[in-house]
């Protein structure tokens, strides 16, 4: 089996999954690299062409599994460079889906897009919302879907299990990455910022931490935009400890729009937190069997309201 990712690397769980199944790892660009960004059309399609005809030891590959809806596997099917008893698969567990359903793309890439995914023999599903989605969007030409869950590693749920959060305190938290663009408008921050307005308003002692990698002009913007007192929201940065932010939590909240999973959703569960996320974040699943309430719609309003619910309960709730 060969796993053809993209640069710099895999998401730690894809590469994980991959190596269980025993898979060779294969940059999508091995020859003439232009992944990381900056190429041409004409340097990105020959590319394309190179590396599918070049896939090492093409022939012995009974799977071609991608992560995401890479072109060179299908691009080998087409250029009839695979045996009949060879199969392809795209894992998917990104944005793209939920972007062609609320309509991001100009009609060409859209097009493009539902050609590609429809050309795979599988499509491999992190989370049943994007299996939906699949479904819903693809049609009749949708391949077969496969629905797998996302994980967290072991050594990662034990620390958080050693979190006490600070249920007394009106303190949020949410963890994601940008920095700006459609990546702040996938992982719903414009949402979260406006829901917050409306928390500060009930609670103006309510604090909001950002942890992630976030432009601090556009999350300037964008706390300006909402009306709210820039005091009351932090904004530490990137870490690969959560668990400090978490102990100074008292709710977890993840708006994303299309978000495959969102596994620090389920990270701040394991340390006590409840979440509110939104109906476009793929753990809603597991967060609905807690507490459907705290499901939401895109909503600014809704999403506020959900939060100053949670904290008029009383503690031992």
């Amino acid at each position: 089996m060969a796993f053809v990712h993209g640069r710099p690397g895999p998401h730690p769980f894809h590469a994980a999954l991959a190596r269980a199944v025993g898979a060779d790892f294969v940059f999508v660009d091995r020859l003439l690299p232009w992944h990381a960004g900056g190429a041409g059309r004409l340097r990105r399609y020959t590319s394309w062409v190179l590396n599918a005809v070049a896939l090492p030891a093409r022939r012995q590959r009974r799977l071609i599994l991608s992560e995401g809806h890479h072109v060179v596997p299908v691009l080998m099917r087409r250029l009839r460079l695979l045996g009949a008893d060879q199969r392809t698969a795209a894992l998917l567990a990104n944005e793209v889906l939920y972007f062609l359903y609320a309509g991001r793309y100009p009609p060409r890439t859209e097009r493009a897009l539902r050609t590609t995914l429809a050309a795979y023999d599988a499509l491999v599903c992190v989370g049943s919302m994007l299996t939906d989605l699949a479904r819903d969007l693809l049609g009749p030409a949708c391949p077969p879907l496969y629905t797998i869950p996302s994980a967290v590693a072991e050594h990662r749920l034990e620390a958080f299990l050693r979190v006490t959060p600070a249920y007394e305190r009106p303190a949020l938290l949410f963890v994601g990455n940008g920095p700006d663009g459609w990546r702040g408008w996938y992982k719903g921050i414009d949402l979260l910022l406006a829901a917050f307005r409306r928390v500060v308003d009930a609670r103006p002692d309510a604090t909001l931490t950002v942890v992630g990698r976030w432009d601090a002009d556009y999350l300037r913007g964008l706390v300006e935009a909402a009306g709210v007192p820039p005091a009351s929201v932090h904004a530490p940065g990137p870490s690969e400890t959560l668990a400090p932010y978490l102990a100074e939590a008292s709710l977890y909240v993840h708006p994303a729009r299309g978000e495959a999973w969102g596994i620090t959703v389920v990270e701040a569960m394991r340390a006590g937190l409840e979440p509110v996320v939104s109906e476009w974040t793929g753990a809603r699943e597991a967060v609905r069997r807690l507490d459907p309430d705290l499901v939401t719609p895109l909503d600014p309003d809704t999403i506020a309201d959900a939060v100053l619910a949670r904290w008029r309960l009383p503690l031992e709730e």
